[in-house]
């Protein structure tokens, strides 16, 4: 007889909780607007401005990030791969028409612009055109350093004077692509490519670069997309993080004189190329901001890992395929989703915690600015959520405050 009356406290106590858990408000659809293409990437600045851009088009288009009112459009002649570096109220972007242009991100205004030959490269064999850009910019304290699709290492000024450069392909046979958003890191520039080699170039000495193959772990069944790395790379305090599309993941430890291989941790099933189906390369690590955490969604798994050790926190399989790198809100994981939802995580445990139904599949985001979330689609849609009311509700930590 005594263990009846609390068993039945525990059954009430536990048709409470998932009574307050029903009872939780849906994120607000805060502001929706409209892009004239497939939707490729969201940034937005500190200020709380929203860049918009695709491959598809020339357009880059901006919106204020709490309002939804565009604030300009230009466009720029070529497919923006990837999304702007920002630095301070500039922007700094390598359109897919090998050039490098400066804009104010507050109007759009254009600041200088290199090209259509930017950077000129060593000659190539007759017939073959010039590279392309791939890869975003890298912000430096007081420079900008970009690498070309086939492997022109760049330094410039703020104001666009070429200060070094150097070729990692010399000659007129450029067999590698330097696709991924390459990092730097102490005065060092970390690039990879997709023959598996990751280059350490040294910013005040060019001519110092360095490479280091990598090497495909057993039984991952893909070939040479074993080795491809075309996710961003990532740089934790004392780690270089690299993916390939296989679902490895790379730490490396960054010494004075070279790159020291730290550990290589294969996710997910082999044979898998990990990459949406708009060809959005997943796999790409994610740093928490206390850097304690590094988060990788494949296309069935979201995996926690340490960044020192490379050892996996926890795995959470998706019924769903991912369509979005994963993105930290809070103490939360956001991850879009095959199906049209957005999957929130506990970024602790991996426990899913909600879901917010879209319009379709995101192929853009999600893209976080506060409490706010802002994520693309291929009909060209752009919608932002507010999750303050969610957040209050299911007593997370304190929001990071928006400018109003």
């Amino acid at each position: 007889m005594p263990r009846l009356p609390f068993a039945c406290l525990l059954l009430a106590l536990a048709f409470l909780g998932q009574a307050a858990r029903a009872d939780l408000p849906s994120p607000a659809l805060l502001w929706e607007a409209r892009f004239p293409w497939p939707i490729h990437w969201i940034v937005t600045s500190e200020g709380g401005i929203t860049l918009i851009g695709s491959d598809h088009g020339s357009t880059l288009q901006a919106h204020d990030a709490l309002r939804g009112t565009r604030l300009w459009r230009r466009g720029l002649r070529a497919g923006l791969w990837t999304p702007p570096a920002l630095r301070g109220n500039r922007l700094f972007l390598s359109p897919h028409d090998q050039s490098l242009l400066s804009l104010r991100v507050e109007t759009g205004e254009f600041l200088w612009r290199l090209g259509p030959r930017f950077p000129e490269g060593s000659p190539r064999l007759p017939g073959v055109s010039p590279p392309l850009n791939r890869a975003a910019p890298v912000p430096l304290t007081e420079e900008i350093a970009t690498v070309s699709l086939d492997g022109q290492v760049s330094v410039l000024s703020s104001s666009g004077a070429i200060l070094r450069q150097v070729d990692l392909q010399p000659g007129r046979f450029h067999p590698d692509g330097f696709w991924a958003n390459p990092v730097a890191l102490d005065g060092i520039l970390y690039a990879g490519t997709t023959h598996g080699n990751l280059w350490r170039v040294p910013l005040q000495t060019l001519d110092g670069a360095r490479k280091l193959t990598l090497e495909a772990p057993a039984g991952r069944n893909l070939g040479q997309a074993s080795l491809e790395v075309r996710a961003p790379l990532v740089a934790s305090s004392n780690r270089i993080l690299v993916a390939t599309m296989d679902g490895t993941l790379r730490g490396f430890e960054p010494r004075p004189l070279r790159l020291i291989p730290s550990w290589t941790t294969a996710l997910g099933p082999p044979g898998v190329y990990q990459a949406t189906g708009h060809g959005r390369a997943l796999a790409g690590p994610v740093l928490a901001p206390e850097e304690t955490r590094v988060y990788v969604a494949l296309r069935d798994l979201v995996v926690a890992l340490s960044p020192d050790k490379g050892e996996v926190v926890w795995e959470r399989p998706l019924d769903e395929r991912a369509q979005t790198p994963p993105a930290c809100w809070r103490d939360l994981l956001l991850v879009g989703l095959e199906t049209a939802r957005l999957l929130i995580l506990d970024r602790s445990t991996g426990e899913p915690r909600e879901s917010l139904e879209l319009p379709g599949p995101p192929t853009a985001g999600p893209e976080v600015w506060g409490d706010l979330v802002t994520l693309g689609f291929a009909d060209g849609t752009i919608r932002c959520y507010d999750l303050s009311a969610w957040a209050r509700a299911s007593n997370n930590p304190a929001a990071i405050r928006i400018p109003r």
